[in-house]
């Protein structure tokens, strides 16, 4: 991602160093009028998707899954442009549709690495985790909270929409 600071200064900004480590894209930046330029690279650690701060669109649910599995080697095209709230205004963006593009295709039961839709409310899928072991425990980022590994059942169970498995 190539774009410009005004003045002298091409370093990062907190706000850059944000985006290009929810995006895991380096950004170029040049310093306008002077254009001295620099490159920032995303950091690219698994601790690094536990403990974020949640932001709509920047570290979010779909975000940490995209983080995830890149971390695995599985890479998916760029997130599309979401409304928030999208499940209260009657849109559907985590549809099965969707998630075949990615390569997932549904599953009877998790496992490891599988991707689980969630239904906290309504009738679409308005959240995402993935399983992270063979103990019921899910790796996720909810609304108004850190990221984190939590365990799936008792709490989370009751709202699995449906399960995926990614093939290649």
């Amino acid at each position: 991602i190539v774009h410009s600071h005004t003045g002298d200064d091409c370093s990062p900004s907190e706000w850059d160093k944000t985006i290009c480590n929810a995006v895991d894209i380096p950004f170029l930046i040049y310093a306008y009028p002077s254009m001295d330029n620099c490159v920032f690279y995303p950091e690219s650690t698994t601790e690094r998707l536990i403990g974020r701060t949640y932001e709509f669109g920047v570290k979010d649910c779909l975000n940490l899954v995209i983080e995830y599995y890149s971390q695995q080697g599985i890479n998916f095209a760029p997130r599309r442009d979401y409304e928030d709230n999208w499940w209260d205004k009657g849109i559907d963006y985590i549809t099965e549709e969707h998630l075949l593009e990615w390569g997932f295709v549904p599953s009877a039961n998790y496992q490891k690495n599988d991707l689980i839709v969630f239904s906290m409310g309504g009738v679409v899928g308005d959240h995402l985790g993935v399983v992270v072991n063979d103990n019921d425990v899910m790796l996720h980022h909810a609304e108004n909270r850190l990221s984190c590994r939590e365990h799936i059942f008792p709490f989370w169970g009751k709202h699995i929409k449906r399960t995926y498995r990614y093939e290649t």
